[in-house]
């Protein structure tokens, strides 16, 4: 597990090659951890190279509350569906996902532990990382 200070916020990146990940971007971040605003938008960016090659990639984002891995609802897992990955992808090429998570207005007002992961069509992994976040009311 490799943890690195990006910009103003700590990841944690959770695959053996984490060489993988090339850059991730949250906003609106300005500090660690992220805060994000309950009935605003949070825009995930990670920029990967793909580790094999694969027809499709599946995504899982979730919270970490008291040592549970809840899925986020209304998450679209399709990678390839709209967020700037095409697929096939190509092992050795770079990609950027982008994702426009909304934060619903009913989420508690709590810190937690987003985690956002990747998998391939064998169900390998392609990414992974977790940042601390605070959800507060706007």
């Amino acid at each position: 597990m490799l943890s690195q200070i990006h910009k103003a916020y700590t990841l944690e990146y959770n695959i053996p090659n984490h060489n993988v990940i090339q850059e991730v971007s949250v906003s609106p971040c300005d500090s660690d951890p992220c805060v994000l605003k309950k009935g605003t938008t949070g825009t995930f960016s990670v920029t990967f190279v793909a580790p094999d090659d694969s027809k499709k990639l599946t995504a899982q984002m979730s919270a970490i509350i008291g040592g549970l891995r809840l899925p986020a609802p209304h998450f679209d897992r399709n990678v390839c569906n709209g967020y700037g990955v095409e697929c096939p992808v190509t092992k050795g090429n770079r990609y950027n996902y982008k994702y426009v998570m909304k934060v619903l207005p009913e989420y508690p007002a709590i810190r937690t532990t987003f985690r956002l992961s990747a998998k391939d069509d064998k169900g390998n992994s392609v990414f992974c990382f977790k940042m601390p976040v605070r959800l507060v009311n706007s």
